[in-house]
Parts: C-alpha cells; structure tokens; sequence
C-alpha cells in the first residue's frame, strides 16, 4: 500500500493504491482518489482494504506499507482481518511498548547501527507483534539511519528485512505512471469521474506494458555479474514492454487486433525472475 499526489492548479490529487507485487512488478489491485494533501487516515485505509477484500483473496497474502501507514487501530484491524503486514516504523513509535518486551529500545538501535539486524516481539493493543531494527544500506551516518519494521509474521528477523525492500516496486509503479512513460500529471484532468477513468485507462495500459515486457524478457540483458547476487536489469521490464506498446498504437483498429492476438497467447514468466531478487 502506498500513495502518490500532485497537484492540478487548486485541485489536489491523491491515489491511495493497493498493489499485489508479482515477480518483481507492482500491478495495481484497487486505488481512491483521496483529493487531500497529506497522509491517508486510518479509516481511509480501512475502507480501501475492506473493499479490496470483497473483490479478491487477501487473507494471507502479506502487506508492504511505509512510515505512514502505521497506527495502533491499523494494525490491530490488519491482525483481525488475518493480513500479515510489514510496516516500517518512524523512530521511537511504542517505544514504551517495545521496550517492555524485553531490552531497553536505546539497546537495540544502538546494536542496530553496529550492523546487527535486531529484533523483539511486544505487546500492542491486545495483540502480539514484532519489531525489527536494522542499519539503512547508505550507513550510519545517513540521515536517516536506521529502518525500524513491525510485523505480525513470526519469520526469521533477516526474511522479514528482506521482504520488506519488495515494497521499492511500488515506487517504481508510480515513476512510471508520472514522469518515466504516461505522464499522468501532465493530462490535465481536474474533475473526479474523468480523473477515475483516466487512471483505469492507464493502469490497464500499465498491465499490458508489463505483460509484454515479461515476453520480452530474454532480451533485456543484465547488469548482474554472477548468479549469487541479486539479478539487476539494464532496462525496467515495464519499459522493455512500454516500447512494444507504442509501437502497436498505430490506430485503435490495430491495436485492438494486436491485443486480442496476445491475450489468445500463454504468458511464459521467466524463471530467472525470481520476485524478491529482482532489482528494477
């Protein structure tokens, strides 16, 4: 779950999404247009998963949020409706409560940025979850130092950690619909019904793209040296199917055509893309 803004003259707009990530690609399941400026509330992210829940599966399934998307409320609602989450925390949230689990909180940050992936579980609400702290890839001496994590998933401490940076694909998902292919902000609708139809209209394109570029895998080269660390691309999967779609739009006859024709076709997904190795 993640949100991206921008604004339209006096008009704000703010899509609250809900992705499933699959194979390294994040493909949009739900989405509101808040229309406000700041964070979602937590109600506002209970009526989204709610009605998500009505259309698809999710008990189960694991839910990715980042700093804003915590709250006691939240999380305790997450835990009841069986959705595993893992959510990253601003520093010293439950402080009091961590630290009651066991060792002081100042411990486990301090054994964090020695480079310790630390973890403890704590009582929150009447529900039993949790915390991880780990030192940021950019080092202690970042500005932000530290990712602190909460989770209702009794995994290892490092799977959780792991699992947590899939949640990045979904920050890939938003650059591609606003600057790196549709431009979204550029359009230039302000009123909600053409605002909702224009983001289903490029959401489905966005599918289509990523399709295409999963067919196009093996020719997308890698930057990956040797087999053990994480296979990078030297071309987003989105963008190698991106530059097929285009190619196709030469009217809305042809491109129908084509579409019908790849649909009637089986979608092969490389096994080399391995969905939480993948580096987009």
């Amino acid at each position: 779950m993640d949100g991206t803004s921008w604004q339209l003259g006096t008009k704000q707009i703010h899509l609250l999404v809900l992705c499933l990530v699959y194979r390294g690609v994040s493909l949009p399941l739900l989405w509101h247009n808040l229309g406000k400026k700041g964070h979602s509330s937590q109600q506002e992210r209970k009526r989204l998963l709610q009605q998500a829940m009505q259309l698809y599966p999710l008990r189960g399934f694991c839910l990715l949020a980042d700093r804003e998307y915590e709250g006691k409320e939240w999380l305790s609602f997450l835990t009841d409706q069986q959705i595993n989450f893992i959510i990253r925390l601003p520093k010293d949230s439950y402080k009091a409560d961590i630290a009651a689990g066991g060792k002081a909180y100042s411990s486990l940050l301090k054994r964090a940025l020695r480079g310790r992936v630390v973890s403890q579980w704590f009582e929150l609400a009447g529900h039993r979850y949790q915390f991880i702290a780990l030192c940021h890839q950019d080092g202690p001496q970042g500005a932000d130092p530290l990712v602190l994590l909460v989770s209702n998933l009794s995994w290892a401490k490092q799977t959780i950690a792991q699992r947590y940076r899939i949640r990045w694909t979904t920050k890939c998902f938003f650059k591609h619909l606003k600057s790196n292919g549709f431009d979204l902000e550029e359009l230039g609708f302000s009123s909600p019904k053409k605002i909702r139809l224009l983001v289903a209209i490029v959401v489905v394109l966005y599918v289509i793209c990523v399709a295409e570029g999963l067919r196009q895998f093996h020719r997308i080269r890698s930057k990956s040296t040797s087999t053990d660390e994480p296979l990078r691309l030297r071309e987003a999967v989105f963008r190698r199917g991106y530059s097929v779609v285009v190619n196709e739009l030469v009217s809305i006859a042809h491109f129908l055509d084509w579409l019908l024709g790849q649909i009637s076709k089986p979608l092969k997904v490389p096994i080399r893309l391995v969905f939480f190795r993948v580096q987009h």
